[in-house]
């Protein structure tokens, strides 16, 4: 006797094959050919049982996975909530316990050095050396602070619509070459240089020392 059977079935899942598609089942084809050859007469011989034929299984059933995952809920223990201590708290201060702090204003370092200058027998006349000409008018203080030279011992004049910023006294050019030199050297002012002023006002020339 020859057989043919064919069948599809379709799962409740889409896990049967260990791939996920956009169908959310899937759906597979059984397809049997079968020959059944009985030796000896056709009917069995009495007191002899006859043999069952096997119950065909399906195995792809078998190995389905369930549909519906189980679950298993787990209660979380309550743990004890602890209050943390409060810090917004106000703190008074008696008002006779405070104190009054008025800012002092910070004085410049004045680490500046006098030039020394003889006294002259003629006023106002003599050579003196100039430090700053500048066409706006320059803070005595702050011009101490940069050449270190007493804010006193620093003049202020005008020359040729500009102002300019002399020290020292000196009756001779010797003297006034010595103390520009030092100047230069200790006072932070390389360009420092030699003026003559007569009568109180600066004099385009030097004149030759008598």
């Amino acid at each position: 006797m020859i057989s043919f059977e064919t069948s599809n079935k379709a799962i409740g899942n889409d896990r049967m094959d260990l791939v996920v598609s956009q169908f959310k089942y899937d759906v597979y084809n059984f397809t049997s050919l079968g020959i059944t050859y009985r030796f000896g007469s056709k009917t069995a011989k009495r007191g002899q049982k006859q043999a069952k034929e096997p119950v065909k299984q399906d195995y792809a059933q078998s190995y389905l996975m369930p549909e519906t995952p189980v679950t298993v809920d787990t209660v979380q223990p309550e743990l004890p909530v602890e209050e943390l201590p409060s810090f917004n708290k106000v703190i008074s201060i008696p008002s006779d316990t405070l104190t009054s702090v008025e800012p002092t204003a910070e004085k410049p370092e004045t680490i500046a050095t006098p030039i020394e200058s003889k006294p002259l027998k003629i006023e106002n006349s003599g050579y003196r050396v100039q430090i700053l000409a500048s066409s706006r008018q320059y803070d005595l203080l702050k011009l101490s602070n940069k050449t270190r030279i007493l804010p006193e011992d620093i003049e202020e004049s005008q020359f040729n619509g500009l102002y300019i910023y002399v020290t020292g006294w000196f009756k001779n050019i010797e003297e006034a070459v010595v103390a520009r030199d030092a100047i230069r050297k200790n006072h932070a002012t390389p360009d420092a240089w030699i003026v003559y002023f007569e009568n109180g006002q600066r004099q385009k020339t030097i004149p030759k020392s008598k």
